[in-house]
Order: C-alpha cells, then structure tokens, then sequence
C-alpha cells in the first residue's frame, strides 16, 4: 500500500522541532495491511531518515499500519488522531521499539492488551485520550514505568 503525505518541521509542542510525515490521505481498514512507500515531496537536503515523526489526522486508520520502521528507522513519535482506530496489538509495534511518543487520541478503542508495550524502551508519552476504553490491565504501563 501507498500513502500519501506531506512533510514539514513542528507541529509536536510538547517534544521540539520533529520533522515529520504527515498523512493527508489513508485506507486502512483491515487489521495488518503494511505501509510500502509514503508519497510525497521532502523537504531540501531532507530523506526518510530524517523523519522523526509520523501523524495520520482524520483519516481511515481502523488497524495500527505497519511497516512504518522499515520506511522511516528514526522515528520517535507516532500520532492517530480522530482516525477510527479500533485495535493495537504488541504485533503492531515490532520494529517501533524506539518510540519515545505514542499518541492514540479520539479513536474507537475498547481494550488494550497486557503485552502492548513489551520491550518499548524509550517510550515516555504516551496518550489514550478520548477513545472508549473499557479495559485495561493494572499491567500496561509497567514495562515502561521506568524509561526517562
């Protein structure tokens, strides 16, 4: 699958300067569809490489995409905002390891598996915020209780 996106500097108050891969258009509906190639024009003298950060807005994103590490190895933050997303698994997040910021803001969400945040190091923000969450396990947030 191909997305198209914009790339630009900011927009990440709380976290600094990231440039980013901004999503204006995406369709996924089906739990594991893969991210192939992101469309769209860098900034001068920017690559994949420089992209830190990747945000989908108001778009479809019912399933958490994969692929994301293997197109851009140095992110550092994911942000779906207002997206549908209905589910994430610890699946979902192989090869993300390295995030610091995970944002999941006003999604469908019900339930959040134990195991979600297993082996994620550096994640320090993380945020749930507006979605419909029924459970959650007392062990979601000890793997990275500790990470500063």
């Amino acid at each position: 699958m191909k997305v198209k996106c914009e790339y630009k500097n900011g927009g990440w108050e709380y976290f600094g300067d990231l440039y980013t891969c901004r999503i204006t258009s995406a369709s996924i509906t089906e739990p594991k569809q893969e991210i192939k190639a992101f469309i769209g024009k860098h900034k001068a003298g920017k690559t994949d490489r420089d992209v830190e950060a990747i945000s989908f807005f108001d778009t479809e994103v019912h399933f958490m995409p994969r692929g994301l590490s293997k197109i851009f190895p140095n992110l550092k933050a994911i942000q779906i905002n207002g997206c549908r997303l209905k589910a994430i698994t610890r699946e979902d997040l192989i090869g993300l390891e390295n995030i610091e910021v995970l944002c999941l803001i006003s999604n469908k969400l019900t339930t959040l598996p134990d195991d979600l945040f297993e082996g994620m190091k550096k994640l320090e923000w993380i945020s749930f915020s507006n979605n419909k969450l029924e459970f959650v396990s007392s062990q979601l947030l000890r793997p990275v209780l500790g990470n500063q």
